[in-house]
């Protein structure tokens, strides 16, 4: 990009989006798409806990979990054990 760093705040935006957008195509069978979506998500949410873990860490761990449960109903659950433990 330009050498300007991207704020927190736009992260979380693309957080938001991307989860509702994974919620979205789960809700109508999409479900490696929305894997994929709340996978970036997470990526998201980790980078925003690294640079601040007392306002970020929380929110990573519950989208785990999400992620977690996710991967169990489509039957991926080996990854889905590490995710949630």
């Amino acid at each position: 990009m330009c050498g300007t760093p991207i704020e927190p705040r736009n992260f979380n935006r693309s957080f938001a989006v991307l989860n509702n957008l994974s919620v979205d195509l789960g809700e109508v069978g999409c479900q490696e798409e929305s894997l994929a979506a709340v996978q970036r998500a997470i990526e998201i949410r980790e980078r925003l806990a690294e640079a601040n873990p007392d306002a970020y860490l929380p929110d990573l761990a519950k989208s785990s979990l999400v992620h977690g449960l996710m991967l169990i109903e489509t039957a991926i659950t080996d990854e889905a054990i590490w995710l949630i433990l």
